[in-house]
């Protein structure tokens, strides 16, 4: 872990930071990966109160050192768990990059879509305990409530969403049809039908139309409620179990 976050603060202390990263560096993180491997809690959060503290200290408010970051962070995605820990890191660095997607270069978006997805997608049969699930929902919450706030369907006073808006949206739509595609299968899981339109009386809905509430439905929600309001969208009690959607 040493050499690791020794070798991140060389390549972010200097003056730039290359982009990509150079192979020396990707060397280092993959032999402290191969060596923490299923990494115990208290490793993860010395490992990432060190980063943070190098981000904090050498990258924040630094736009040109923001996409070799991303590249890193995404590289060490396996080393950070927990809820807390990926929080941290969402609020920080990938829901900015997400959220003002066209003021962000195209791989610096890719990266950060990445490491969501590391999150959003896990395999079923590892999950003895059930904690990539929980965690798979619960920023599958996040995403989806990032995407309603920029498609702005709820109001009929509401303008068609700019620009940058549909471009946002279109991205993050990209991360949930990708995670509804590939989600696991696991046993008693909550899961998103996410590759499914939002619906108006029946009617699939365009991006940035402006309707009425009232007949917006989602396969993957118990409650129009759940669509019209992001803030109740990420309630476990939104979200359909398996054997809610079995036919």
């Amino acid at each position: 872990m040493r050499e690791a976050l020794k070798a991140l603060t060389a390549t972010f202390a200097a003056p730039t930071a290359p982009y990509p990263l150079p192979d020396e560096l990707q060397h280092t993180i993959e032999a402290f990966l191969e060596r923490y491997h299923d990494i115990e809690d208290h490793d993860s959060q010395r490992f990432h109160d060190d980063l943070l503290s190098l981000y904090m200290r050498n990258v924040a408010g630094n736009s040109e050192k923001h996409g070799p970051f991303l590249s890193a962070l995404l590289l060490v995605r396996p080393a950070l768990t927990g809820e807390a820990r990926l929080n941290e890191w969402w609020s920080l660095v990938l829901k900015p990059t997400l959220m003002e997607g066209m003021g962000h270069k195209r791989r610096e978006i890719e990266d950060a879509r990445a490491f969501v997805q590391s999150i959003l997608v896990f395999d079923g049969e590892e999950d003895k305990d059930g904690e990539h699930a929980r965690l798979s929902q619960y920023f599958s919450g996040k995403i989806l409530d990032a995407y309603l706030s920029k498609t702005k369907m709820p109001s009929l006073s509401q303008d068609m969403s700019s620009l940058e808006d549909e471009h946002v949206a279109h991205g993050l739509e990209t991360i949930l049809v990708a995670f509804g595609r590939r989600k696991p299968k696991v046993h008693e899981a909550q899961e998103l039908i996410l590759d499914q339109p939002l619906t108006h009386s029946g009617t699939p809905l365009s991006f940035g139309q402006s309707v009425s509430p009232e007949g917006i439905s989602h396969p993957g929600f118990k409650s129009p409620k759940c669509i019209r309001s992001p803030t109740t969208a990420s309630s476990p009690s939104c979200f359909r179990n398996l054997s809610d959607s079995a036919p």
